[in-house]
């Protein structure tokens, strides 16, 4: 990609609508960038916010942040104007950043065809694969995986036990189960649920890998409460009274990279919520995060061998019954019929042919950040069912 080429984007589905209504149809945008230059800008899961966030740091990259601490300026170039983006509530002219993988995803969809807003998101970031072809999913969507993570299960309560069946966990979510005694190596005491924002990847994926499709009970009685809707990735949200009762799910890439971060109060957002692990169907337990002791910190549990769960045939994207539940991969998503497609394919992306083009994204070129923040790197030889055929450290999917 010419090193002068990049373009701004991240709105959010809401978000677009929001900036529209701020640009006006019509309205010119507001270059701030040199002439010929783009601004690339990428929106969306807060699972990939902070690894994103270090990898799209060339000339007009831009990572919106889900939740901004503050106010985020995003310069404009020729196809949009300049915005700021902020959390909720937003300030009166500001747009509301996208908050969650749908958010991002359903944003770069509007940002390909909405005339006042054309061009303003360029990539959406998901922690959540390709969704069925809709008016909020087009068949044009790319969805590149460019890392592996797991979800887990995290509790603060001492009463919880140290593993447990996918089976036992749709079990609490669906009210059959409401007291840690009930499991092996449980303690006592009543369990409260805790489900990540309707909007995030990290909700879709419990939806669709832990509870098979089904959503969790409504409860609402004194022995299974109503379910607490909260952010997804910290234990932040959960209230002093639940702290031995709260269960919640857990993205064990972000988990990974907080728990190596635990000095900074900024970057660990556990509220000393441990990760638990899986009581596998039919090969050994074994956790998603492990000790390595001779780095001295916490990584992803990656390999080859039954004990060692996160690898890339225990996804149900490539395996429909895997041994070892909610190993997912995490993609950044780019439109083809989107005004900046190639710039921005050039940036997270692949020519998925033999000798293909590849970003610097999928060529190993971001591997130490892959690490650093906690998620599993895929290497240039696997092709499964033609998903890499350029031998990049990327996986290419369609939605469905």
């Amino acid at each position: 990609m010419n090193a002068t080429i990049v373009k701004r984007s991240l709105l959010g589905a809401a978000a677009l609508g929001s900036a529209v209504g701020l640009l006006g149809t019509g309205t010119p945008a507001q270059a701030v960038v040199p002439p010929g230059q783009i601004v690339i800008a990428a929106a969306g899961s807060d699972t990939t916010d902070d690894v994103m966030n270090a990898i799209l740091t060339g000339t007009n990259q831009k990572n919106i942040r889900a939740t901004p601490a503050s106010a985020q300026f995003i310069e404009g170039d020729v196809n949009c104007t300049d915005l700021t983006y902020n959390k909720a509530p937003v300030p009166v002219g500001q747009v509301l950043s996208p908050n969650g993988s749908s958010n991002g995803r359903n944003a770069l969809a509007q940002s390909a065809t909405n005339p006042a807003g054309t061009g303003c998101i360029d990539i959406a970031r998901s922690s959540a694969g390709p969704r069925a072809i809709s008016s909020n999913e087009p068949a044009t969507f790319e969805y590149y995986a460019f890392a592996m993570d797991a979800m887990g299960w995290a509790s603060t309560s001492l009463a919880a036990p140290g593993t447990m069946t996918k089976q036992q966990f749709k079990d609490i979510y669906n009210c059959v189960i409401t007291d840690w005694s009930q499991l092996p190596g449980g303690g006592s005491g009543p369990i409260q649920r805790y489900i990540p924002q309707t909007g995030s990847g990290t909700y879709g994926f419990f939806l669709s890998d832990l509870m098979d499709g089904v959503a969790p009970v409504a409860g609402g009685t004194a022995q299974c409460p109503t379910a607490v809707f909260v952010q997804e990735n910290t234990g932040m949200g959960i209230l002093t009274a639940d702290y031995q009762k709260a269960i919640l799910p857990y993205s064990t890439g972000q988990w990974t990279y907080q728990a190596n971060n635990a000095i900074n109060p900024t970057i660990d957002l556990r509220n000393e919520a441990r990760m638990g692990g899986w009581v596998a169907p039919s090969t050994v337990n074994a956790n998603t995060a492990r000790w390595n002791g001779l780095d001295g910190g916490w990584e992803l549990n990656t390999g080859t061998t039954a004990d060692k769960p996160v690898n890339e045939n225990n996804i149900k994207l490539n395996n429909p019954t895997p041994d070892f539940p909610a190993i997912r991969y995490v993609y950044n998503v780019v439109n083809s019929v989107h005004v900046n497609y190639a710039e921005a394919r050039a940036v997270v992306g692949f020519s998925n042919v033999n000798g293909g083009t590849k970003s610097p994204l999928c060529s190993n070129g971001k591997l130490s950040q892959i690490l650093s923040f906690g998620f599993g790197p895929l290497n240039s030889s696997t092709n499964i069912n033609g998903n890499n055929n350029a031998g990049a450290t990327c996986r290419k999917y369609s939605p469905t």
